[in-house]
């Protein structure tokens, strides 16, 4: 959402008492900003100046600067008479340079403790236009109030990750910056236009097989519209079309099947198995230089490509925007939610039905206008309920204010949630009525279970939810575990692909762990084991690889890890490792 002018100052204005308060930032703010703040405060980046640590530049990212030098020595020839300064940063955020056309930018920069060898790292320097881009990997534009030490408060910063275009790894980033008075719209086009002079820059000096990969990739884009990837050595290029189909997670998978194809002397078609377990139908066309290939050209028919689905968020219960919770927010904006509406929730353990009903209960609270929540939560945790419960449900029932949510309805007998179903029936003025049911139960209440509403929601396991990950991370460290300073790449990624079997019950404990442990930063090696293996690239198990997985750990714990007792007992001959 973009905010401008007045409203951006008041949006700021109240998150800055937000952020002193310890409440949640407002959904107003720029998503980038506000998860630079939450990462920043995490951290414990002081306000009121810059601390960053400095160490020497010499020989630091020598070959970006190389690459940049020619290409900024130009441009800030043509910044005379200007307040533009440009900083450049490798990939660790260290400035290891600093172009202006006049001194006077760059004296104003030092003043800010931003000189060559400084260190940028939003763990240091808060939200600004070097860290904050190297966190995000996308293009940032900090204005003003927006950065999140003061001393950085008078200047627009606007950051590009610089890429290598073959490798695709991260180099540094180009950082252009002036006075907040001084700020305009040309500062992010022309800080992109830099970054991918200095990225060409960095392609001719690649080696000649990544050339001729590169190359290939070029001729191939100009004649089709199909999703297309190139991989090499140390690399994976996509097209527009390819970038919407393809996880990063999946250049492992492509690179073993392709390997497969580079026997053959001509183009293949062959089913190329993805990270999510989707199938689809590729060409596969081996790159070489005399008879050794050094790379290979994929191509996906756009008709037969599988499509990931996006939609508009049409009802706010959350900040999430994952493409399975926008679906969620969708289904549940059409349906009409009051007194004596019977709704069911459908999931998996642990996928957050239980904080889905109370999200739904204060918003319609709040869409009320009413002072003060009447929720009830109970949770069924036997095949019956005993003498209290029932009678709380009885009183419930008979207030048609509030909410009443029943957790677990599926663990019920049928006598037990008939007995419940009679006296929702008979209540004159029931409340509206919430059931909880792992999806697929195959309990006594499914006998029963249209009785409870007609109206049903598919809460989404949290492997749908990969796109939500960083947003769930972060907020249960807010809310539950020791304070870290952030975490790191290598940790995050291997979060957002695990398979997460146990949803949001299993990260919530899964966080709790590692930050007890963890010290200042969450990192790869604090994680568990087989969350680890995700972030090492290994090969994501696809559900049915999953379903037999969780089937052999079940019979293991049966037969008290006897393998032999497991292997007779799942009929087969025998398990290996």
């Amino acid at each position: 959402m973009a905010v401008g002018g007045t409203d951006r100052d008041g949006v700021l204005a109240r998150a800055w008492h937000l952020l002193d308060t310890g409440g949640d930032l407002p959904s107003e703010l720029p998503s980038t900003i506000r998860y630079s703040w939450m990462r920043s405060r995490l951290a414990h980046v002081p306000r009121d100046r810059i601390d960053v640590p400095f160490t020497e530049a010499a020989g630091a990212g020598d070959r970006l600067r190389l690459a940049a030098e020619p290409v900024l020595g130009r441009f800030a020839e043509q910044l005379g008479g200007t307040q533009v300064a440009i900083v450049l940063a490798d990939r660790e955020a260290r400035v290891i340079g600093r172009w202006a056309g006049e001194t006077s930018p760059l004296r104003r920069l030092a003043k800010a403790s931003i000189e060559e060898g400084s260190v940028l790292a939003e763990e240091y320097a808060g939200t600004n236009g070097v860290g904050t881009a190297l966190e995000t990997l996308t293009p940032v534009a900090i204005r003003g109030a927006e950065h999140y030490t003061e001393p950085l408060q008078r200047f627009v910063c606007v950051g590009v990750p610089i890429r290598h275009p073959l490798t695709r790894r991260v180099e540094g980033v180009l950082n252009l910056s002036c006075p907040v008075g001084d700020g305009n719209g040309l500062l992010l086009p022309t800080v992109l236009d830099l970054g991918r002079q200095i990225e060409h820059e960095l392609t001719s000096r690649s080696s000649l097989h990544d050339q001729v990969v590169f190359e290939e990739f070029l001729a191939r884009s100009r004649l089709t519209s199909a999703a297309l990837v190139a991989l090499g050595g140390q690399f994976m290029l996509t097209n527009f079309s390819a970038a919407s189909l393809l996880q990063p997670s999946d250049q492992a998978l492509l690179w073993q099947q392709a390997a497969e194809s580079f026997s053959e002397e001509t183009t293949v078609t062959r089913i190329f198995r993805l990270g999510t377990g989707e199938e689809t139908h590729a060409r596969c066309t081996p790159v070489r230089i005399a008879n050794r290939v050094v790379g290979a050209l994929i191509e996906v028919d756009n008709e037969a490509a599988p499509r990931r689905r996006r939609a508009h968020l049409t009802a706010v219960v959350s900040p999430f925007r994952s493409g399975a919770w926008v679906e969620l927010e969708r289904a549940l904006a059409s349906f009409a939610l009051g007194p004596g509406d019977r709704l069911r929730l459908l999931g998996e353990q642990g996928s957050g039905k239980a904080t889905l009903a109370e999200r739904i209960h204060h918003r319609l609270v709040t869409e009320a206008g009413r002072p003060a929540p009447d929720l009830t939560v109970l949770r069924c945790e036997a095949p019956d309920l005993d003498a209290d419960t029932w009678a709380a449900v009885e009183r419930r029932l008979g207030d048609p204010n509030g909410t009443l949510v029943v957790c677990g309805i599926d663990r019920l007998t049928a006598d037990a949630a008939g007995r419940l179903l009679e006296l929702l029936d008979g209540a004159p003025d029931p409340p509206l009525f919430v059931t909880t049911c792992a999806r697929g139960a195959d309990a006594d209440y499914r006998v029963l279970d249209h009785g409870f509403g007609h109206q049903v929601l598919r809460v989404p396991p949290l492997r749908e939810r990969r796109d939500d990950l960083p947003d769930l991370v972060y907020e249960t460290i807010r809310l539950h575990c020791h304070p870290v300073r952030r975490v790191t790449h290598q940790a995050m990624a291997a979060l957002i692909s695990y398979h997460w079997p146990g949803n949001l019950r299993q990260l919530v404990a899964t966080i709790a762990e590692a930050t007890a442990v963890s010290g200042v930063d969450l990192d790869l090696p604090h994680l568990p084991e087989s969350i680890r293996a995700c972030g090492l690239g290994r090969r994501r198990l696809t559900r049915m690889e999953e379903i037999e997985r969780e089937a052999i750990t079940q019979s293991l714990r049966e037969n008290s890890g006897n393998k032999n007792r497991t292997a007779a007992s799942l009929g087969v001959d025998r398990l290996r490792g």
